[in-house]
């Protein structure tokens, strides 16, 4: 009964309104989209199935992006889509999805979701299970925000629009598809994605979809670590980070995430670090290129780390002790919020163990610097905390020139500053 009673809400609330917009209106050129995209569409549609470009890539076209990727959606079923493709394997159990590897790309396909009668839940409503395979149509009330429910047929160059996802892109407003509260309750990470995609285009996010933000954000304690992991990184790669964290912090998220961010955000000297360190993301992302998870990490735990170190080396005057101790502390609080992979921990520490060591300019420690496999993240490190104010400028400047000069450059560049010191 209550299941039926479900339904009906969700029936109501996610009825689409379909709408078709020419290439002339949506402003997609066909050329900006991958080709193995369009391949992988042509040859779903050569074997009689339906084919789409769907979602964040299309989203992303309309505002003048670059997509990261680009996703499909069809009506042929994940062994259909592996059996025509030679490269693909399917993956997931909560929704099983195909990947079709080409050379240096992923093509993510997904088969129409039905909306679910008898769906597995857990007893916090969120779904467990969602493989019940049904029409397009259907498949656009599945989806989570109405600026991410659009398809871009390649033949026609035409936007299939179900939810006025275009008019939403236009206002840049977040609107969630269907009733808020029994949405996030199936997945309680859109609420983490409604204030990520409002910070990426840089909009708001609609009354109805953030009101129930601050009634049902306790769910989020309820999504595996591995998940909320996934998505931290995204909110750190979204293309206006800084943004995106203080609407986090807003909206009291971050107890969820990041619990060092809300002491970091109180100091001007932290605030500076993370906004110009971000904002260089911002342009890595802007410019296609990678960012790895554990430089980010050691970028908004260092403040923390930075603080704990300074308090133990008064106490102790050892470098090398008052910065494990600090990193130490300082994980072992964010750990029992988020799990992180051990090999990014590690990553992070030698970044920050490295610092000091910047600073010394000892001869030997100098060029043993260069052997260590993280030495490009440290000394991009130390340039993020020059360009803000947290690092000697003058030692900044030092090891860039330092870096362009030949070996016996490089000694003579130590041995004046050795001199100097004694």
């Amino acid at each position: 009964m209550f299941n039926k009673i479900i339904k009906k809400l969700r029936m109501f609330f996610m009825k689409p309104k379909l709408s078709y917009i020419d290439k002339s209106k949506h402003g997609i050129n066909k050329l900006n989209i991958s080709e193995n995209a369009i391949k992988v569409c042509e040859t779903l549609h050569k074997n009689g199935f339906e084919a789409y470009i769907v979602g964040g890539a299309i989203r992303d076209l309309i505002l003048g992006l670059k997509p990261k990727d680009f996703d499909i959606a069809t009506n042929a079923t994940p062994e259909q889509i592996k059996y025509i493709f030679k490269r693909a394997r399917i993956i997931g159990r909560r929704f099983r999805l195909v990947h079709v590897i080409f050379h240096k790309e992923i093509i993510e396909i997904s088969t129409f979701r039905s909306s679910p009668i008898d769906i597995k839940q857990d007893k916090f409503g969120r779904i467990l299970t969602d493989n019940y395979f049904g029409s397009q149509s259907e498949d656009s009330t599945r989806r989570d925000f109405t600026i991410n429910s659009l398809y871009y047929d390649a033949r026609e160059e035409t936007v299939i629009d179900y939810h006025n996802g275009i008019y939403d892109l236009k206002k840049k407003q977040i609107n969630i598809i269907g009733e808020a509260s029994i949405r996030y309750k199936e997945d309680p990470v859109r609420i983490l994605r409604a204030i990520r995609f409002a910070s990426k285009i840089n909009g708001s996010i609609g009354h109805d979809t953030l009101k129930y933000i601050a009634r049902q954000k306790q769910l989020i304690a309820n999504i595996p670590q591995s998940r909320l992991f996934d998505e931290l990184i995204k909110i750190l790669t979204c293309g206006n980070a800084f943004k995106c964290l203080m609407e986090i912090k807003s909206n009291k998220l971050h107890i969820f995430l990041l619990p060092t961010l809300e002491e970091t955000l109180q100091k001007t000297d932290s605030i500076n670090f993370l906004k110009t360190s971000l904002e260089n993301t911002d342009q890595r992302v802007l410019n296609g290129k990678s960012v790895s998870p554990s430089f980010l990490l050691a970028i908004i735990l260092w403040p923390q780390v930075q603080e704990e170190y300074e308090k133990n080396y008064k106490k102790n005057k050892n470098v090398y002790i008052s910065m494990v101790s600090a990193s130490d502390s300082v994980i072992e609080d964010q750990l029992k919020v988020l799990a992180i992979h051990k090999r990014i921990i590690s990553d992070m520490k030698t970044i920050w163990f490295m610092q000091p060591k910047f600073e010394t300019r000892k001869n030997k420690a100098s060029f043993n610097l260069l052997q260590n496999p993280k030495f490009k993240a440290a000394y991009d490190f130390i340039l993020l905390r020059a360009k803000s104010n947290d690092f000697d400028k003058s030692i900044a400047q030092w090891w860039t020139k330092w870096l362009e000069s030949n070996e016996e450059e490089k000694e003579n560049m130590l041995k004046i500053i050795n001199k100097t010191k004694k």
